[in-house]
C-alpha cells in the first residue's frame, strides 16, 4: 500500500512556507530598519567630520616612505610630479645631504605643514618647475629655485633664499613671488621678470632684486637688504623699512607712502620719486635722468637731493641734510624747509619760501631765483640726522619664571616682580619697569599671571608664568570640654 506524503512536511523540491507576519510585526521591523539606516548615515557623517591623520614623509636614500608621485633617483636626488600635502603633514630629510627635490608639477601644502623644519636650510634644495603654494603657517627650511610662481600663505616662513629664474635659458621668467601677511623669507628674493609682493607685516631678511618686476611692500614690512629693479616700479606701504640698503630702479617709479624708512640712497634714472609724509632716508635721493622728485611734508633726507632735468619739490616741515642741486634744467621749489647745504641750478628756476638754507642759493644759468621770507647762508642752522640713520628702538625682552610660595595667615600670598623676573632686559639698553597682572593676593592653588616689561620709549613685551600658593600650616584642633555640674 502506497503511503501518502504528509502535507504538513514540505518535500525537498517544495518552497519553504513563509512565516505568518502580523501587520504589527511588519510595522515594527520596518521601523527598526529605518532607525538602523538613520544611525548608519549619522555614523558616516561623524566619520567624515573626524580630522585626517597627518602624514610624515621621509626623503631618504631608498626610503619607502615617499609621497605618492615622488621617486628616488640617486643618493640625495628625488623627483616629484604634482604633490598636495594635507594639513599638518611633514617632510623630513634623511640620508644623503644636501638633498635636491625637483617638482615637475605644482607643490601645494595645507596649513601647519613642516618641511625640513628640524633640519638646516643648506640640507634641502627645492627646484620648482610647477607652482609652489605654501599654506597658512607652514614652515619650510630650504633654498628654492623656481621657474613658475611662488606663493607663501599667511604666517608662513621660508628659511632660505628664493629665486625665480630659468635654470636653462637666459630668457626672463615671469615667476611672480607673493608673500602673504605676516609671512617671511629669511634670505634674499631674486626674480627675472616676476613681480614681488610682500603682504602687510611681512619680512625679507636679505635683498629683493628683479629685472623687470614691480616690487610692492605692504604696510609695516621689513627688508634686510636693498631693493633693486630694472623697469619695475617700487612701492612701499606705511611704516615699511629697508634696513641694510636703499632703493634703485632704472625706469621704474619709486613711491613711498607715510612713515617709510630707507637706510640707503633712493636712486632712479628715468623714473620719478615720490616720498610721503614723515618718511625718511639716511642716504641721498638721486634721479640721474628726467625723473621728478617730490617730497611731501615732514620728510627727512640724511644726504642730498639731485636730478638732471627733473623738477625737485620739497614740502613743508621737511629737512635735507645736504644739498639740493639739479644739474640740468630742473626747477627747485622749497616751502618751509631746512636745507643744510646749498641750493643750486643751471637753467632751472629756484623758489624758496619760509625756509632756512645753510649754504648759498644760486642759479648759474638762466634760472630765476626767488627767495621769500627765508634765511640763506644760515651758519646757525643745524639739521638733525635723519631718523632713518638711527636704529629703530626695539622692544624689551620679558622673561618670567614660575614660583611656589607658602600661604599666609589668610590662606593667600603675594609675589614681587623680583621673585618672578628671570632676567628681563632691553636690547637698546633702555631702562625698564616690570609689572604683574592681575595683582595679588593669590589664593591657595595655581594662578596664571603675566609679567609685562616696558622700556623708557614706551615699548613693551610680556611673558606668562604661574604662581602656586601652598598651604603649609598644619591644621589646628580645638577641643572644647564642658564639665557637667553635679
Amino acid at each position: 500500500m502506497k503511503s501518502t506524503p504528509n502535507s504538513s512536511v514540505p518535500s525537498r523540491n517544495s518552497p519553504l512556507p513563509l512565516p505568518h507576519l502580523s501587520a504589527r510585526s511588519v510595522k515594527s521591523k520596518s521601523l527598526s530598519v529605518r532607525w538602523l539606516l538613520r544611525f548608519g548615515a549619522l555614523f558616516s557623517l561623524l566619520l567624515v567630520g573626524l580630522p585626517a591623520q597627518a602624514a610624515n614623509y621621509v626623503f631618504s636614500d631608498g626610503s619607502s616612505n615617499l609621497p605618492a608621485g615622488c621617486t628616488y633617483v640617486s643618493p640625495g636626488i628625488y623627483s616629484c610630479g604634482v604633490l598636495t600635502l594635507g594639513a599638518g603633514d611633514t617632510i623630513s630629510i634623511g640620508g644623503t645631504k644636501p638633498a635636491t627635490i625637483t617638482f615637475t608639477g605644482a607643490l601645494t601644502t595645507g596649513s601647519d605643514n613642516l618641511i625640513n623644519a628640524g633640519g638646516l636650510t643648506s640640507e634641502l634644495n627645492l627646484v620648482m618647475i610647477g607652482v609652489l603654494n605654501l599654506g597658512v603657517d607652514t614652515i619650510m627650511n630650504a633654498n628654492v629655485t623656481a621657474s613658475a610662481a611662488v606663493n607663501l600663505g599667511i604666517g608662513s616662513t621660508l628659511d632660505g633664499n628664493l629665486t625665480t629664474a630659468s635654470p636653462t635659458t637666459t630668457a626672463n621668467v615671469a615667476g611672480v613671488v607673493t608673500l602673504g601677511a605676516n609671512s617671511s623669507v629669511s634670505g634674499y628674493i631674486l626674480t627675472d621678470g616676476g613681480a614681488v609682493t610682500v603682504g602687510s607685516s611681512g619680512s625679507v631678511g636679505g635683498s629683493i632684486t628683479t629685472t623687470a618686476g614691480v616690487v610692492t611692500l605692504g604696510a609695516d614690512c621689513g627688508v634686510g637688504g636693498a631693493i633693486s629693479t630694472g623697469a619695475g616700479a617700487v612701492n612701499a606701504g606705511d611704516w615699511s623699512r629697508t634696513v641694510g640698503g636703499g632703493i634703485t630702479t632704472e625706469a621704474g617709479v619709486v613711491t613711498l607712502t607715510t612713515n617709510v624708512r630707507i637706510d640707503g640712497d633712493i636712486r632712479t634714472i628715468a623714473g620719478g620719486i615720490t616720498i610721503g609724509d614723515s618718511s625718511s632716508t639716511c642716504g641721498s635721493v638721486i634721479s640721474t635722468g628726467a625723473g621728478v622728485i617730490t617730497l611731501t611734508t615732514n620728510v627727512k633726507i640724511g644726504g642730498s637731493i639731485s636730478s638732471v632735468a627733473g623738477a625737485i619739490t620739497v614740502g613743508s616741515g621737511s629737512r635735507v641734510g645736504g644739498d639740493v642741486i639739479p644739474t640740468g634744467a630742473g626747477v627747485v621749489t622749497l616751502t618751509a624747509v631746512h636745507v643744510g647745504g646749498q641750493v643750486a641750478t643751471i637753467a632751472g628756476a629756484i623758489t624758496v619760501t619760509d625756509s632756512r638754507i645753510g649754504g648759498s642759493v644760486e642759479a648759474t644759468g638762466a634760472g630765476v631765483v626767488t627767495i621769500t621770507n627765508s634765511m640763506v647762508n644760515d651758519t646757525t642752522l643745524v639739521v638733525p640726522p635723519s631718523p632713518a640713520c638711527s636704529p629703530i628702538n626695539q622692544a624689551p625682552v620679558a622673561l618670567a619664571q614660575n614660583v611656589i610660595v607658602p600661604a599666609g595667615a589668610n590662606c593667600s600670598a603675594n609675589v614681587t616682580v623680583e621673585q618672578v623676573d628671570a632676567g628681563s632686559s632691553d636690547p637698546d639698553g633702555d631702562s625698564i619697569t616690570l609689572a604683574i597682572s592681575p595683582v595679588g593676593p593669590y589664593s591657595v592653588g595655581t594662578t596664571a599671571l603675566v609679567l609685562t616689561v616696558t622700556d623708557s620709549q614706551g615699548n613693551s613685551s610680556s611673558s606668562s608664568f604661574s604662581v602656586t600658593v601652598n598651604d603649609v600650616e598644619a591644621p589646628k584642633i580645638t577641643i572644647n570640654v564642658t564639665t557637667p555640674s553635679l
